[in-house]
């Protein structure tokens, strides 16, 4: 009698924070747990049922929290998989003949050439890839350069650190970026 007491207090605890509410048919109930006895019995019921719908709440806790701990497991072993993956061979940057010859034409100036990696938009709305720089701006927008050992590129982005002097060219990976570094370049301009 006590566990079918425990059930119905288990199935209204579950229902609670649910539209539906527990199907109760006290007809059911044996005459000693109606609602017209109630008495000693009810009352124990009750305190058992109490200390049962406790112990499935915490039991459904602890698996809530393992579940959750399997899955930061997982994202932290993905990650440190991750991080003690070798990069991918690089191609040499700089010293290497440029894909395509410089165009003739255009003046000559030095720059110190530095490199990013962000992903996204430019200072002029231009999405970032191979050929985008930073110039100062004394240069427009739509600038071409010809940059050794990158190539052709057009200005269209600003950064904080990149003033006159200084150009900052797009990069695919961070990677890549800090290979090239920080270096002196001709650039031809046109």
């Amino acid at each position: 009698m006590a566990a079918l007491f425990i059930a119905l207090v288990i199935q209204a605890q579950n229902a609670e924070g649910q539209d539906e509410k527990p199907d109760i048919e006290w007809g059911t109930l044996p005459t000693a747990v109606s609602p017209d006895t109630g008495g000693s019995l009810l009352a124990s019921c009750a305190a058992s049922a109490c200390v049962a719908g406790k112990a499935s709440e915490l039991a459904r806790r602890n698996e809530a929290q393992r579940i959750a701990n399997e899955l930061r497991l997982a994202v932290l072993e993905e990650a440190k998989e991750e991080a003690t993956r070798p990069l991918p061979a690089m191609k040499p940057i700089g010293d290497e003949p440029p894909a395509s010859p410089a165009p003739s034409g255009g003046r000559t100036a030095t720059f110190e050439a530095t490199a990013y990696c962000d992903h996204g938009t430019t200072a002029d709305g231009t999405h970032t890839a191979w050929g985008v720089i930073a110039a100062g701006p004394s240069y427009a927008f739509g600038t071409s350069m010809y940059v050794p050992g990158y190539g052709s590129a057009v200005v269209h982005d600003r950064g904080g650190a990149v003033s006159d002097g200084v150009i900052d060219l797009w990069m695919p990976t961070c990677g890549e970026a800090i290979q090239w570094g920080r270096r002196s370049v001709a650039v031809t301009i046109y």
